[in-house]
């Protein structure tokens, strides 16, 4: 048990009181929760997934690292890593900022989100899944990007190929960014997965536009698209618009 004292929480009101470990945890329970989405998150995106038993050694910086509650939760998450306590969690973050600020910073296009294609989902035909092809957070060099996929035939004797894009983070196809819509016709009638569509996605270091190359090998016809969609994105007046508004705002700070 702990005893609080806050001086002036209110006007001429100070707080005295005390509170057992149980009941603190118990009133930050559902925040500290919440702790495990971006951790999860993290490890997902970091070259293209990352499992938490490949993590050595988690370092707790920041001062709420400090709370044993936070820490049950990092060795739930880790099972077989350390939790390093061996540094001040609050000059870490102060180091850290440090060095880096010292150092030339190379800065490196990623893709900000996964760019994905739709794949059938046999429980719910509704709701197809979003297959990721090029990751989030997958740099960008001066070359592109470029990433080969294989995918086949959903339905038996199916004669056209729809391939949609998107661009998101969500399960199903319909929650994420569409890009666009293409179609392959003619392919052979053979049953369900017997039909290879090999699909090729680029981004260009340059200009960041993709563009989508899928072939059939079966019968080696061809695809090719760029894609060139700014659905749901802010236009070139949207965004000076909200340059022009934050200096306003910086000036009359």
């Amino acid at each position: 048990e702990s005893e609080i004292c806050v001086e002036d929480i209110l006007e001429d009101v100070s707080l005295e009181s005390s509170m057992t470990r149980d009941g603190f945890n118990s009133i930050v329970g559902d925040i500290l929760d919440k702790l495990r989405i971006p951790v999860e998150r993290a490890l997902h995106k970091v070259h293209g997934g990352m499992d938490p038993r490949d993590i050595d050694q988690v370092l707790l910086v920041g001062g709420s690292s400090r709370i044993p509650k936070v820490q049950e939760i990092l060795q739930d998450m880790f099972p077989g890593s350390e939790l390093c306590r061996r540094i001040n969690p609050d000059e870490a973050i102060v180091i850290g900022a440090a060095i880096e600020a010292s150092r030339a910073v190379d800065l490196v296009d990623v893709v900000p989100r996964p760019l994905c294609i739709a794949t059938a989902n046999h429980k719910d035909r509704s709701r197809s899944f979003a297959t990721p092809v090029i990751a989030a957070c997958t740099p960008i060099p001066p070359t592109g990007v470029e990433v080969t996929e294989c995918f086949a035939n959903s339905r038996d004797n199916q004669e056209t190929i729809t391939v949609r894009l998107c661009e998101g983070e969500a399960e199903f196809f319909d929650d994420n960014l569409r890009l666009g819509v293409f179609e392959i016709s003619d392919i052979p009638k053979r049953p369900r997965g017997q039909v290879t569509i090999k699909v090729t996605m680029k981004v260009d270091g340059k200009d960041g536009i993709m563009s989508v190359f899928a072939v059939v090998e079966q019968t080696g016809q061809e695809l090719n698209v760029t894609v060139t969609s700014n659905k749901g994105r802010m236009t070139d007046a949207e965004i000076q618009s909200k340059r022009d508004e934050c200096a306003k705002f910086e000036q009359a700070a």
